[in-house]
């Protein structure tokens, strides 16, 4: 199943390049994960993080949401695209998100806190939003490529609840992991694409190497697999095939991660070397939402009549 992008989705895409400059990678890289305030700045100038207001579908922002995962800085954008649509207008970005009681994440690092000026949380049926302050926030350090951040019990009490379907927002939040991984996965395996082509052994490129190709063919397909079930979740609205989508990419991205990392040797081992600043988000990514084992499970279970569902 391919997916050929309308002449206004290319146009949208093609803006987004415009913008961002194809991503282009940071000279030297030791930090753990990379921000750029002006980028994002543009990037909400030019209305990519308020699609919807402007008529754009599902599809579309997962499109955006997927080429924004493409780059080296972090940007919180696909909550923002997709799940920012349920809210109130008045909800400020960036948002950060969230899955468990209010007792049981007073003390979880929570990806996108810092900096965040709304927290989602979702618990079960119910979903509510949290106002955020400066002080609300501790930032905290991980090994993951994303700012993690911890909420003050404080903030707990300016907690609201929304009246906003649960299950629909898990859908998206799943769509969201599922872009995310897609675009971080395909621009890693792009940048490993270049060191394969560039670093040699034994007098030849890496890539030359017939056991290396094979591996990378099957780390494209992954990747294409990734997005096409993204989209395809994005574009029909189904909650089971946005469950597989998250599942699908917090999967793979497990081989993937490994190999590419392998692929660029001892280059791939460092900070200096910017392939990090894509797999170490989709190492963080794999754990959302219970991780594929979950997610795997909910699409059984969303796929089935309600009578099934509920054992009658």
């Amino acid at each position: 199943m391919q997916f050929d992008l309308t002449e206004e989705q290319t146009m949208l895409l093609d803006a987004l390049v415009a913008i961002t400059g194809e991503g282009a990678e940071p000279e030297r890289c030791v930090d753990r994960y990379i921000v750029d305030p002006a980028l994002e700045e543009q990037l909400h100038d030019a209305g990519f993080f308020s699609l919807a207001q402007h008529g754009y579908s599902t599809l579309e922002a997962a499109l955006v949401a997927i080429g924004i995962g493409k780059l080296p800085v972090c940007v919180e954008a696909a909550s923002s695209l997709l799940i920012g649509p349920l809210l109130a207008e008045t909800v400020r970005r960036p948002i950060a998100i969230v899955r468990g009681s209010l007792a049981s994440i007073a003390t979880r690092p929570i990806r996108f806190l810092p900096g965040a000026n709304t927290l989602v949380v979702l618990a079960d049926d119910q979903v509510s939003l949290i106002e955020l302050q400066p002080e609300d926030v501790q930032a905290c350090t991980t090994h993951y490529a994303y700012p993690y951040g911890v909420l003050a019990p404080a903030a707990l009490e300016r907690a609201k609840a929304v009246d906003v379907s649960a299950d629909e927002l898990s859908r998206r939040y799943r769509l969201a992991i599922a872009a995310e991984i897609t675009g971080a996965a395909d621009a890693a395996l792009q940048r490993t694409l270049r060191q394969v082509k560039e670093r040699e052994q034994f007098g030849k490129p890496i890539g030359a190497f017939q056991a290396v190709q094979h591996r990378l063919a099957m780390a494209a397909t992954s990747v294409e697999a990734c997005r096409v079930l993204t989209l395809r979740a994005a574009d029909g609205g189904d909650a089971s095939d946005a469950a597989a989508a998250a599942g699908y990419a917090q999967e793979m991205a497990r081989q993937l991660t490994f190999d590419l990392h392998q692929f660029s040797g001892a280059m791939g081992l460092t900070l200096e070397y910017p392939l990090h600043l894509w797999t170490y988000r989709i190492r963080a990514l794999q754990a959302e939402l219970g991780g594929s084992q979950e997610q795997f499970a909910a699409s059984v279970d969303l796929a089935r009549p309600p009578s099934k569902i509920r054992g009658e």
